[in-house]
């Protein structure tokens, strides 16, 4: 599994919840190199719960973004309210699939 340091939490009106904006700087690090990653998004579940299979996702996309600020996150303001408006989390990425944990 790789994660990223704690994210400041943006929440962008007309992003859908199955999109994730993120700076190119901060893709780069879990190894994402071209603009767009399809993945399986995960919010409002445990790790344990991500980790064993037993939590539920959508498809999605993260979008790597020059506009979006270094060490920042960019999430529908719907996704932020489901993981109860924290002002970071954390990405956990493993084998296509992402979490958004809450910090």
């Amino acid at each position: 599994m790789r994660r990223t340091e704690p994210l400041t939490v943006h929440g962008n009106y007309p992003f859908d919840k199955r999109t994730i904006g993120v700076n190119p700087n901060d893709g780069f690090d879990w190894g994402l190199m071209t603009t767009e990653h399809s993945v399986e998004i995960y919010a409002g579940w445990s790790l344990d719960e991500f980790a064993n299979g037993a939590a539920e996702g959508v498809a999605g996309v993260i979008h790597l973004k020059n506009e979006c600020r270094a060490n920042t996150v960019e999430l529908s303001t719907r996704t932020v309210e489901r993981l109860g408006k924290p002002r970071q989390i954390v990405l956990v990425m493993q084998d296509g699939r992402l979490l958004l944990q809450p910090v």
